[in-house]
């Protein structure tokens, strides 16, 4: 539900469509003010009913994993899905959930003119995005942990770490870019031993956090290896799991992150404005492993079309054709420029 919420303020900041906006702001109270009636003193989320899950990540503690492993796999131990535990207590990945609706409604409130409501949302998610860190925080190994629970006898559990926890974390943007690195440099370290993400849900923020920061290559590793594996085995939708398995579904919108996030931080085509009528190009930056491509959008106003190419001489080039009258500009060095309907510009350098 919160996920939903954060879903719909997503479609009014970027459609303009106030009045389903105005529709569902109602829908969203009623689901804010039901889940705050399980949170603590610090307004965090203490054990709320129903999918009461730690994550959908491998539940055996090992290394990362090898490129070509995760496909190779054929099952899962289940890591605290459902209702098996450690569901109990605080849960990292719900109060982050938690956070991010706050947070993202708040703005949809304030956008709304619905100024006691931003109010009140904002002041939830201050309150409680102070406590978050003080509860799942561990300063040896500097991540965030998976839960936190008390046994009859009044002692805490022993801290788990999960990759899904942490990709969650980065994912609802609790994490700046230098926290960020620290943590899945942490994380990724081989021998550091946690729970794996098996599955494309949480795992689709790595390569987006990566897009973000320019770090190209980092992410077309991620996305080749994850997601490309069963496409080489011929696979044609994006499965619920990285592996073949009889018990997942082969179609799920648990693993189809790429779907979107191809066209918006590969290609760099991102909608801004009710159908497509304002866009944004945010050309990649160019690494070894980025090939040359074609995206195209179909808009009502006709279709988008970027390519990356390589031009004779070598130089790497982010070419884009528009509709006719389309509003559109294109973020280079972090700075928006208005673009004429065709153009190119040399793809962005590592520093």
């Amino acid at each position: 539900s919160c996920s939903w919420a954060v879903s719909i303020a997503e479609y009014v900041r970027t459609t303009g469509d106030t009045a389903f906006g105005h529709r569902m702001l109602p829908h969203i109270r009623r689901h804010i003010d039901y889940e705050r009636r399980f949170a603590d003193a610090n307004g965090l989320l203490y054990e709320t009913p129903g999918r009461r899950f730690l994550s959908w990540a491998d539940g055996d503690p090992r290394p990362p994993y090898a490129p070509g492993e995760t496909w190779r796999k054929r099952t899962r131990t289940s890591w605290g899905d459902f209702f098996d535990p450690p569901t109990r207590g605080w849960n990292a990945i719900i109060n982050a959930y938690w956070l991010w609706c706050l947070r993202e409604c708040a703005d949809l409130a304030r956008a709304l003119g619905s100024d006691d409501a931003a109010r009140e949302w904002s002041a939830m998610y201050d309150h409680a995005r102070s406590a978050f860190d003080g509860m799942f925080f561990v300063s040896d190994p500097k991540l965030w942990r998976d839960n936190v629970a008390f046994d009859a006898a009044g002692r805490q559990n022993e801290p788990t770490y999960c990759e899904s926890t942490i990709f969650t974390i980065i994912r609802t943007g609790l994490l700046d870019r230098e926290r960020g690195l620290e943590a899945i440099d942490r994380l990724m370290n081989p021998t550091f031993l946690c729970c794996r993400t098996s599955g494309g849900l949480e795992g689709s923020a790595y390569p987006k956090f990566f897009m973000d920061i320019g770090e190209t290559d980092v992410a077309l590793e991620y996305w080749l290896d994850r997601w490309g594996a069963p496409i080489a085995a011929d696979a044609t939708t994006c499965g619920e799991e990285f592996f073949q398995s009889a018990g997942n579904s082969d179609c799920h919108i648990h693993g189809a992150g790429p779907a979107r996030d191809f066209i918006e931080h590969l290609a760099g085509i991102r909608i801004r404005g009710a159908r497509w009528s304002d866009v944004l190009l945010v050309p990649p930056t160019d690494g070894a492993l980025l090939p040359d491509l074609r995206a195209t959008v179909p808009t009502p106003h006709g279709r988008i079309e970027v390519t990356i190419e390589t031009v004779a001489d070598g130089a790497r080039q982010y070419r884009w054709a528009l509709p006719d009258g389309a509003c559109a500009k294109l973020l280079l060095r972090d700075e928006e420029i208005s673009i004429e309907t065709t153009g190119s510009v040399p793809l962005p350098e590592q520093p």
